[in-house]
């Protein structure tokens, strides 16, 4: 394989990892620990890598005629099936929310003086109305918005670039032991990105080179999470205050670099935005055959109005999403793979291990932030 493939195939890999989680890793490493917070993106790069391996390669043995979804079905039953779509569209409905309320942030940026949740409805209405007409999925947008989204890292780095003092943290708190988890998942989840890179090659050998095909998805990954450590650096040497969604901590910072920031903000949010409110339209009219208008009201209403009835906490959503919505497509992502690859022996048992991974953490998630 060409490099100018492979750093285009890791390159999309990047960009649909990239994304609204990096604006909580500054805070739960400063409140877990560095070594704790660095363990983590070490830890799940590696095995985000690896199950994208296994994606590759289910859908190389089964010639992509079946996605997750179909694959659920077809391999764990109609009950599994239900329980994953419903994971699939209450991921993706949280993770509106969550760009909901960073959008509004960064409208404040833009606009001084904004009161948030007015910034709140005008983000909503810029970033819903879109999708109640016949958007098609925009091609490359995930990729355009983890342009965007670079782009804030990088502003943010050369801002505070040659670093000063860096903020003093913990090593490792054990009482915030598990607070990484979910921020960390959202953050690294990319596996979406292994579909398109196998659709490339439709009409074409896809290859059985699986350790070649491990260090381009790792390229990928592992990219994005050097790309977070920049970011995480940065934010902890020089932001006034570092808070759960770091934008509002920025006070410290020079009005024209602020707006710039809000501005690179709104179109990494809004180009992310509107390709998973399509995902949620397309789960709800094909999968669960649902009438198009009631699709589109779910997509305009319900994100909006889990706000007000009180889910206002970026972090605690972005917590949920990737600790218990991702943890669990990740989870069937792996027992899917173990069935279609018929895994035995050390094999079988370390996919097993894997999934219980993703499983455990978010039943403990679900204790943490329901049951608790």
């Amino acid at each position: 394989m060409d490099l100018k493939k492979i750093f285009k195939e890791a390159g999309l890999i990047f960009a649909t990892t990239v994304g609204a989680g990096v604006f909580a890793l500054p805070f739960v490493i400063n409140q877990a620990g560095w070594v704790l917070g660095f363990a983590y993106l070490l830890f799940f790069a590696a095995l985000m890598t690896l199950v994208h391996l296994l994606y590759w390669r289910v859908l190389v043995e089964g010639g992509g005629s079946k996605r997750l979804l179909g694959l659920v079905k077809e391999k764990l039953g109609r009950g599994a099936y239900f329980l994953a779509l419903a994971v699939f569209l209450g991921g993706l409905i949280l993770a509106l929310v969550a760009y909901l309320l960073l959008g509004g942030q960064f409208l404040k940026l833009l606009i001084p003086g904004l009161d948030f949740s007015l910034g709140l409805i005008i983000f909503w209405l810029a970033a819903s109305l879109p999708l109640l007409w016949s958007l098609r999925r925009i091609v490359g947008a995930e990729v355009l918005g983890g342009i965007w989204m670079l782009l804030i890292i990088a502003l943010i780095f050369l801002s505070e670039w040659p670093l000063q003092a860096i903020r003093i943290v913990p090593a490792f708190n054990a009482e915030n032991l598990f607070l990484p988890y979910g921020v960390i998942l959202f953050a690294l989840a990319g596996w979406t990105a292994i579909e398109p890179i196998y659709d490339s090659y439709r009409g074409h050998s896809t290859g059985r080179g699986f350790l070649k095909r491990g260090f381009q998805f790792g390229l990928g990954t592992f990219g994005a999470a050097l790309a977070y450590l920049f970011f995480v650096v940065a934010i902890l040497s020089g932001a006034a205050e570092v808070t759960s969604d770091t934008v509002s901590g920025l006070s410290n910072w020079a009005l024209w670099k602020v707006q710039v920031l809000g501005f690179l903000g709104i179109l990494a949010l809004l180009t992310s935005f509107w390709p998973i409110g399509l995902e949620i339209k397309n789960l709800i009219t094909k999968d669960l055959r649902w009438p198009r208008g009631l699709a589109r009201g779910v997509i305009l209403f319900l994100p909006i109005a889990l706000i007000f009835l009180g889910l206002k906490s970026f972090l605690g959503v972005v917590s949920l999403v990737g600790g218990v919505f991702l943890a669990l497509q990740y989870f069937f992502l792996v027992v899917v793979g173990a069935k279609v690859i018929q895994a035995r022996g050390l094999k079988k048992w370390g996919l097993y291990l894997i999934s219980l991974v993703f499983l455990v953490g978010a039943v403990y998630e679900v204790y943490y932030f329901v049951l608790r």
